[in-house]
């Protein structure tokens, strides 16, 4: 399928930072398509991202990081540590299924 704008693909936590950078994409004329990740401990901010789909028009790939997500928790590659070992695997889990999705979508 032949584009006539670029497609990015946004990573949506629901937060202002997330929604604001995704605007800015938009801005750009590139289509955008999001994805926002859940975990069992986190289900992410709903409302923000319901309206921010609604209103820009936007598709949001919703993905639930279940069983993957709880071994990662349990066993992290890189180590339990003090400063940012347990945000460096769950951003690296995130960021691995968001370029399936993006290698996915075109």
């Amino acid at each position: 399928m032949s584009r006539d704008r670029p497609l990015a693909l946004a990573l949506l936590s629901g937060g202002l930072d997330s929604l604001l950078a995704a605007m800015l994409v938009l801005q750009q004329n590139v289509d955008v398509e999001a994805v926002n990740f859940m975990t069992p401990f986190y289900i992410g901010e709903l409302e923000s991202i319901r309206w921010f789909s609604r209103t820009f028009k936007i598709k949001v790939h919703r993905v639930f990081l279940g069983d993957e997500y709880l071994r990662m928790v349990v066993d992290p590659p890189h180590g339990y540590g003090s400063q940012m070992n347990p945000c460096i695997d769950c951003r690296i889990l995130m960021f691995k299924k968001a370029r399936e999705i993006a290698e996915r979508i075109g």
